[in-house]
């Protein structure tokens, strides 16, 4: 989704050349992480009741890190470093991680979305990304556990290429459980390292619709359908025995605000810009001619354009 700016509010003239004032708190965004309805259907908004784990990284601690809806359990390698709240993207702090350690992360009870045997339906996965090298082979995320037929059971995302890989293999089955459909699928656009990105993966259990969405723009859209389509019998996930999240396995970076949700989710929890807007105020623009004047002023898609045309007379 490109943002649109719509709201130029000042032009001052009180000097000889003149300062340019923008606005965006009077205009349209839709850079706010939030997914339209219409072609994507009926969403939900993230709640807490939807709530399955979330992460906050927040604690001075490494060991102090926590579930806090209280579904899952963590265990943190100690060569995982605390981030202050300078270098987090929100929140007192973020995980930093420096290749040779993870969190793990198991479920605990049987209100775990990721509980031992439990049928899911709709659900959202979100965290926060600042690679420091984005490079090939790294794991941000990892579920492994075992199915009823013994068979490895894996969700994985890893880099390759400055994007996101996301597998899903023995993990969304037929209704009667007799057949397994793996899903494959990355990003679109390249990251770019020492920056942070916000990553979503939702998946809708009425049409088997999974999408990727990053920084608020839908990368990739795939059916956990036998055809591939919008049709057929939908294949939802049915977590295994066992399992357990590994966060952060052999990457450089930080991670913060992993959280699961148990919707198919039509906004993120955390916005990129903030409601209010913001402003910006220019230095003195050079016109160029004595007696220059502005005439027009555009806007859109970003960019601001300034126009001069002619030459301003002086009144006789």
């Amino acid at each position: 989704m490109a943002e649109s700016r719509t709201s130029i509010t000042e032009i001052g003239t009180v000097r000889a050349n003149p300062v340019l004032a923008i606005s965006s708190a009077g205009g349209t965004s839709t850079a706010l992480y939030q997914a339209a309805t219409g072609p994507l259907g009926g969403m939900s908004a993230l709640t807490e009741s939807a709530l399955d784990m979330s992460i906050s990284f927040d604690e001075r601690e490494t060991g102090l890190y926590r579930d806090i809806a209280g579904n899952y359990r963590t265990t943190v390698s100690r060569e995982v470093q605390t981030a202050d709240r300078a270098n987090a993207r929100a929140g007192a702090g973020a995980a930093l991680f420096n290749g040779g350690g993870a969190v793990t992360v198991r479920p605990q009870n049987g209100n775990a979305l990721f509980a031992p045997g439990n049928r899911i339906r709709d659900f959202t996965v979100e965290f926060w990304l600042y690679p420091l090298n984005m490079e090939n082979g790294e794991q941000i995320l990892t579920w492994i556990a075992t199915n009823r037929d013994m068979a490895l059971q894996r969700v994985h995302c890893s880099a390759s290429r400055n994007r996101l890989n996301w597998s899903f293999i023995n993990f969304f089955t037929s209704t009667n459980g007799a057949a397994n459909h793996n899903i494959e699928f990355s990003g679109s656009s390249p990251l770019v390292p020492k920056t942070w990105s916000h990553h979503l993966v939702r998946f809708d259990a009425t049409t088997g619709m999974i999408e990727y969405i990053v920084d608020g723009s839908s990368e990739s859209i795939v059916y956990a359908t036998p055809t591939k389509r919008e049709n057929g019998e939908v294949f939802t996930p049915l977590t295994g025995s066992g399992g357990v999240f590994s966060l952060g396995d052999r990457f450089m970076g930080l991670i913060d605000e992993f959280k699961i949700h148990k919707v198919f989710a039509g906004r993120s929890s955390i916005q990129k810009y903030a409601p209010a807007g913001g402003r910006i105020q220019t230095a003195a623009i050079d016109l160029g001619d004595k007696n220059s004047g502005v005439v027009r002023i555009e806007a859109s898609g970003g960019r601001v354009g300034i126009r001069r045309r002619g030459r301003l007379s002086r009144a006789a």
